[in-house]
């Protein structure tokens, strides 16, 4: 979970295993406090390139308000991920109810080789 100050770019990287499913949740705060964030959505892009480069995304996930918009948290569903080993570059944009987006969190993505469990 990564705590942002919402006008900032955070560069902070992120490590998944290959399936990792579960979502990425935001925490917000403005002047060290949560906020409203009624009606905000966010977008995650991963690409091979940190400048975007790479050719077509590999990656694309949306977000939504995570429980009460008053605790400023937002989640990502990661449930279609699915990437193979290897690095990667992702950025954030956060947007808030009146369609305005800002990039918010931006870094390497690593993937790592999951090991499967046999049970």
């Amino acid at each position: 979970m990564a705590t942002i100050a919402y006008g900032k770019i955070l560069e902070r990287a992120i490590e998944r295993s290959t399936d990792d499913t579960d979502s990425i949740v935001i925490n917000l705060t403005k002047k060290r406090q949560a906020f409203d964030i009624t009606g905000w959505t966010a977008d995650l892009t991963v690409n091979t390139a940190a400048d975007g480069t790479g050719g077509d995304n590999v990656f694309e996930a949306s977000g939504v308000v995570f429980g009460d918009p008053l605790n400023a948290q937002i989640a990502i569903d990661m449930s279609g991920f699915s990437l193979p080993k290897g690095p990667y570059f992702y950025d954030i944009r956060l947007i808030d109810a009146a369609g305005r987006g800002r990039e918010s969190l931006a870094g390497p993505f690593d993937v790592f080789q999951r090991i499967v469990k046999n049970v």
